[in-house]
């Protein structure tokens, strides 16, 4: 997945321009299990309806999109915890 830093950027830069631009970081490919795009986190859905929306429901969907970085980093971090070999782990 790319850096949510990249995403969190375009987000804030989507917000600036008038109409509300895309989130669209070119790394356009849908992940399997969430359903989101790999790339900007929108589901197929929300990137075929954005054309058509209002710039309320545009910046709403950024919205919702900042919500899912913070998920995805937070599965990152639970996959990258569990990946970890059991003598890696030691308690305080």
């Amino acid at each position: 997945m790319p850096m949510m830093s990249d995403l969190a950027r375009a987000i804030a830069d989507a917000r600036t321009r008038e109409p509300v631009a895309s989130p669209c970081i070119d790394v356009c490919k849908l992940d399997p299990e969430t359903g989101w795009c790999r790339g900007c986190l929108r589901t197929r859905d929300e990137i075929r309806a954005w054309k058509t929306m209002s710039d309320a429901n545009k910046l709403e969907t950024l919205d919702v999109l900042l919500t899912r970085i913070e998920q995805a980093a937070g599965h990152n971090a639970a996959a990258s915890a569990t990946s970890l070999p059991d003598n890696t782990l030691t308690s305080a």
